[in-house]
């Protein structure tokens, strides 16, 4: 069960609330990494969507690339739409990679840090770059605030060695109630 706390910015809120949007279009009962992919082409991210297009990342080609890996559904599903684990691991990754609230930008870049995900394979493809080569330039458009060491490491540096369990249980649980205040406003809808 996931419940909402404050890693994530109101902006990043409102990129996952658009990828349930995303999914409930396109007629699927899940919200995948293909879903915070559009979301970050929408008008919810628009900052996101003319970085993304510099490297040949755009709405119509996402869309039509989606279609082909993820045929749409046959109708919009009602209520709630679950999270898949690949997107609760993005978000996971995202909230590490930075110290306070983590933004739309850094889930745009734990998004493609996800190699065996939909939207990292269409990002690759669009953009004529392989997963790995991907993640560079990804980081430097998108999240220019993050330190070196997050970047290659997909967590916050920390000289005194890897977080404790206490310090990753902390993390999960501010996730764990973003995700659960985000659930909870999509109910309401």
């Amino acid at each position: 069960e996931w419940s909402v706390g404050s890693a994530l910015d109101p902006d990043a809120r409102a990129l996952v609330l658009r990828a349930q949007e995303e999914a409930r279009e396109l007629g699927h009962e899940y919200v995948g990494t293909e879903h915070l992919l559009l979301a970050c082409l929408s008008d919810a991210a628009p900052d996101l969507d003319r970085s993304l297009r510099t490297l040949g990342i755009d709405r119509a080609g996402v869309l039509a690339e989606v279609a082909t890996r993820s045929p749409p559904g046959r109708g919009a599903p009602a209520g709630h739409i679950p999270l898949t684990p690949r997107v609760r691991s993005i978000l996971t990754s995202a909230t590490r990679m930075v110290d306070g609230p983590t933004r739309a930008d850094h889930i745009a870049c734990a998004n493609a840090r996800l190699s065996d995900g939909i939207a990292a394979q269409v990002m690759a493809h669009l953009s004529q770059l392989s997963a790995d080569e991907l993640v560079t330039p990804l980081d430097r458009l998108l999240a220019t605030d993050l330190p070196a060491p997050a970047r290659d490491s997909h967590r916050p540096a920390d000289d005194d060695g890897p977080p404790s369990r206490a310090e990753l249980e902390d993390r999960l649980d501010r996730i764990a109630d973003e995700l659960g205040a985000i659930r909870d406003l999509l109910t309401d809808r």
